[in-house]
């Protein structure tokens, strides 16, 4: 008659036997999946550029594309508006003294705060361009598509170019901003 430690070491074995069963089948499943993970990963950065905007393969790089494109945006719009504009949002009223010195307030705040902006995306913009340069080299892309087994980590470098002229064109922005606001400031 077995003991009961014996016993309990049978179902032991038999689960270890089981479960290095399962784990092997689960890596053969997983090395067959992979690819086509990678070619539905494609398949989606395909229909995104489809749409006219094509992604970065970085997720990093991917999130800094789109935070600097809303903000190009934006500082598009606020730079359509003339100093009238931002007089009216100063709160500017010449007939009370207490309005103006407010609103003269508001736009020196403003000035201030859109230069503190063009100077730190002066700042950055270098880091940028010499990432874009990193990433656009020919061997760089080759080295990481070999690694990846993919061709996609090129749009980094893409990506990159797009994030520069942004960056760019927020500066041309900022400048015009400014400009309006320092005109507004001397009417005040």
């Amino acid at each position: 008659m077995a003991s009961p430690m014996t016993g309990l070491f049978t179902k032991f074995d038999e689960f270890l036997l089981a479960a290095g069963k399962s784990w092997k089948l689960i890596k053969e499943v997983k090395e067959k999946v992979e690819p086509m993970s990678k070619t539905s990963e494609a398949f989606e950065l395909a229909e995104h550029a489809s749409t006219g905007e094509l992604s970065a393969y970085t997720g990093g790089i991917e999130k800094l594309r789109v935070y600097v494109a809303k903000q190009k945006d934006r500082l598009a719009d606020l730079a359509r508006n003339d100093e009238n504009y931002w007089a009216d949002r100063s709160g500017a009223d010449a007939l009370k003294p207490a309005a103006m010195l407010k609103a003269r307030s508001a736009v020196d705040q403003w000035i201030t705060n859109f230069t503190q902006l063009k100077i730190l995306i002066q700042q950055v913009l270098p880091a940028v361009q010499s990432a874009q340069a990193l990433l656009s080299n020919t061997k760089v892309v080759a080295a990481r598509s070999a690694l990846e087994e993919s061709s996609l980590p090129a749009l980094d470098g893409i990506a990159l170019g797009q994030i520069v002229g942004d960056l760019n064109n927020s500066i041309r922005s900022l400048d015009l901003i400014i400009q309006r606001l320092r005109n507004c400031r001397r009417g005040l």
